[in-house]
C-alpha cells in the first residue's frame, strides 16, 4: 500500500490500490466531486476532498497551491463571521505549511504561496476590519514565542521549541532571517512572509524570482510598519516604522542581486524610495542620502534629484499620483493618528517622525492636486492635527469601540 493511504476511508484505499498507476484518474474524479460540492455549499466536504486529492497527487505543487488558495480565499469568503473566515484562512495556511511544503521541499512556488498567504490574507487585507486578523495572529505568535527573543543569546527552552515546531518555525532559520534583515517582530504576518520567502528563494528559478520579490516587498512593509504596540488587555494594536530594517535593506540591496531580473528590479526601486522617505523624515540624513544614491544608481530608474528633500517629495508625488483624494487624506490622517498614539505612550521620537511623514505627504500632494483643492486641504491642517490627538486620546483611554 502506498504510504499515507491508511488515513483514507476504506473505499478510497481500495480504489487507490486497485488503480495503482491510475491514481491520477481517481484524483480527477475527486476534483470534479469537490467542484460539485463547492457549488452546493458543502464546504466541509470540499475541505476533506481537498485533503484526499493532495495526498493522491502529493508531488504536484499546483494541486497544493490551488486547494490551499481555494480554502483560504474562496471558501472562507462564503462565511460572514470573522472567526469563521479566520478558521478557513488557517486551514489553507496549514495545508501548505504542514503538508504541501514537506511533500515538495524544493519547489519555490509553494514557499511563495505560503508567504503570500501571510502577506495578503492573514494580514487582513481582505477584511472589512483588517485589524481583526492581525490581532488574532499577534495573539497566536505571542503564545508561541513566549518570552524567547530570536536575537537573544539563549536558545528557546524545550516547551518553546515545541511550540515553534508546531507553528512550522525553526529557530536556526529565524535567527538567519533576523541577522540579515531584522530583528523582526514575529507577531506581524509580514515577518512570516519574509521567513518563507527567505527559504524558498534558494530553490527559485533565476528568471522567476517571486520569492525574492515577496521578501523585499515584505521588508518594505516592515520598514514602514514593523514596530508594533500590542496590548490585548487594552485592545491596542498599532504600528510604527523601523529605521533599522530600512538601513539594513539599503546596505543589503546590492548583494541581494535584485537588479538581475526585471521582476525584482522594480521592487528594489520601491524599497529604496520608501527607505529614503522614511529615513529622511526621521532625521537620519546620512542613511537617507545613501538610499537616494542607491536609487539614483538603478539602471533605467527615473532621474533622482541631488537634494534629498526634493528627491523625497518627488518620490511621494509619484506614489500619490492617481490616488483618490479621500484615500490620500486617509493616508495623511493615519500618520497623524499613529503619531499621537506613540506620543501618548511617551515615545516622542516615533511621534515626531510620523508627524514629519504626514507633513511630507501633505507637501507632496501640492504637486498632485489642483491648487484650490490642495489649499483647502492645507487650510484644514490644524483641525486634522487636533482631531488626531482627540482620536488617539480616546483610543488609549479605551473609549473607542
Amino acid at each position: 500500500m502506498p504510504p499515507g493511504l491508511e488515513e483514507y476511508p476504506p473505499g478510497v484505499r481500495f480504489v487507490t490500490v486497485a488503480l495503482g498507476g491510475f491514481r491520477g484518474i481517481l484524483a480527477d474524479v475527486l476534483w470534479l466531486r469537490a467542484a460539485q460540492k463547492q457549488d452546493e455549499g458543502d464546504f466541509f466536504e470540499v475541505a476533506q476532498l481537498s485533503g484526499w486529492i493532495t495526498r493522491l497527487a502529493p508531488r504536484y505543487p499546483e494541486v497544493w497551491s490551488y486547494h490551499a488558495w481555494n480554502i483560504a480565499y474562496n471558501i472562507g469568503a462564503m462565511f460572514p463571521a470573522p472567526e469563521d473566515r479566520w478558521a478557513w484562512a488557517m486551514r489553507g495556511m496549514r495545508l501548505l505549511r504542514d503538508e504541501g511544503i514537506p511533500a515538495n521541499p524544493h519547489h519555490s512556488k509553494l514557499y511563495w504561496d505560503l508567504g503570500w498567504l501571510y502577506s495578503d490574507k492573514i494580514s487582513g487585507r481582505w477584511e472589512e476590519n483588517p485589524l481583526d486578523f492581525r490581532v488574532r495572529w499577534a495573539a497566536e505568535m505571542t503564545a508561541v514565542f513566549g518570552t524567547w527573543q530570536v536575537d537573544a543569546a539563549a536558545d528557546p527552552d524545550p516547551a518553546c521549541r515545541a511550540r515553534l515546531a508546531a507553528a512550522g518555525l525553526k529557530p536556526e532559520i529565524l535567527r538567519q532571517v533576523d541577522a540579515l534583515h531584522g530583528p523582526l517582530d514575529w507577531r506581524l504576518p509580514e515577518a512570516h512572509a519574509i521567513y518563507w520567502a527567505f527559504q524558498g528563494r534558494v530553490y527559485q528559478d533565476r528568471d522567476a524570482r517571486w520569492c525574492d520579490r515577496l521578501l523585499w516587498v515584505s521588508l518594505a512593509e516592515m520598514a514602514e510598519g514593523g514596530a508594533l504596540h500590542f496590548d490585548p488587555a487594552r485592545r491596542l494594536y498599532f504600528q510604527g516604522p523601523r529605521l533599522d530594517v530600512a538601513r539594513n535593506g539599503v546596505r543589503n540591496i546590492r548583494r541581494a542581486g535584485l537588479l538581475e531580473s526585471p521582476l525584482t528590479a522594480v521592487v528594489a526601486e520601491r524599497f529604496l524610495g520608501g527607505a529614503m522617505v522614511l529615513l529622511h523624515a526621521y532625521g537620519d540624513a546620512a542613511s537617507a542620502a545613501a538610499a537616494r544614491t542607491e536609487l539614483a544608481a538603478l539602471p533605467g530608474a527615473r532621474r533622482v534629484a541631488a537634494a534629498t528633500e526634493e528627491a523625497v517629495l518627488a518620490e511621494l508625488a509619484d506614489r500619490l499620483q492617481g490616488v483618490p483624494p479621500d484615500r490620500a487624506r486617509q493616508i495623511v490622517e493615519g500618520f497623524l493618528r499613529r503619531a499621537e498614539l506613540w506620543r501618548g505612550l511617551g515615545n516622542e521620537p516615533a511621534a515626531a517622525g510620523l508627524v514629519r511623514l504626514a507633513e511630507l505627504h501633505r507637501d507632496a500632494l501640492a504637486r498632485v492636486w489642483e491648487p484650490r483643492e490642495w489649499a483647502a486641504f492645507r487650510a484644514g491642517w490644524d483641525g486634522m492635527v487636533t482631531e488626531a490627538g482627540r482620536h488617539a486620546a480616546a483610543t488609549l483611554a479605551g473609549a473607542l469601540p
